[in-house]
């Protein structure tokens, strides 16, 4: 959807990530095909980031933490 401007009004992002074998492929695609109209809900967002994930050993534990590679805020008054 753009505006008279020819701005995006709207963006879209999907990400997932499996950390192991999907039991259930087909399974999986049934079920993400009957709920790809579920309305979840509305965010307004003014930054957007690129980041990888850092593994790292904290307290002899294993843990994720993200590392910003690059950042962008979002100054124009109609993406707000």
């Amino acid at each position: 959807m753009e505006a008279a401007t020819g701005v995006r009004d709207i963006w879209y992002l999907n990400l997932l990530h499996f950390a192991g074998p999907i039991a259930d492929p087909d399974g999986l695609l049934d079920w993400v095909e009957s709920h790809r109209e579920t309305f979840i809900g509305t965010i307004t967002i003014d930054e957007c980031r690129l980041i990888r994930w850092d593994y790292r050993v904290i307290d002899g534990r294993y843990d994720l933490l993200p590392v910003t590679l690059a950042a962008s805020t979002f100054t124009q008054p109609n993406l707000r």
